[in-house]
């Protein structure tokens, strides 16, 4: 299996929308999403083969020289799962992180994401690249599960 990492281009605007067409219920409010991050974030995918099997998102927070982050959004297909993809991917990314940051001659210093107490993978996925959980973001999900605020400090 060859896989490669790469960020997204607006060639992968339909078929992120597929993919993202059941967790938003819907073709015409995934297609929305990925308009609106393809266009003003930072998109990495994985690819397996030539498909697209997992990605995030991420994006500078604020004034380059604080050295902020933050993640939005990583995933695997479920059927490329326990292959260290998703640690690769968050390793890749953070090293683009460090890039961005060091192109305005700055250093990056911190990455925050969120992500709900219940996700027991995707939290020992985090902690195993070196985030760090430190707080509470709130209750986002229907169910009243907590969004866990994870940080990586360089």
């Amino acid at each position: 299996m060859t896989i490669v990492f790469r960020d997204a281009t607006e060639s992968d605007f339909e078929i992120l929308s597929r993919i993202y067409e059941k967790p938003y219920d819907g073709l015409e409010t995934a297609r929305k999403f990925v308009e609106l991050y393809l266009g003003h974030y930072f998109w990495k995918l994985v690819e397996a083969d030539g498909k697209i099997v997992g990605g995030l998102i991420w994006f500078p927070r604020e004034n380059p020289e604080l050295g902020w982050a933050e993640i939005l959004d990583v995933w695997i297909d479920e059927s490329y799962r326990r292959r260290r993809l998703g640690f690769r991917l968050i390793i890749e990314v953070i090293k683009n992180i460090e890039s961005h940051f060091e192109s305005f001659g700055h250093k990056a210093k911190c990455v925050i994401l969120f992500t709900s107490e219940n996700n027991i993978s995707a939290r020992r996925l985090y902690e195993k690249a070196g985030f760090k959980k430190v707080g509470y973001g709130g209750y986002v999900a229907d169910d009243g599960t907590r969004e866990l605020l994870y940080s990586l400090n360089f």
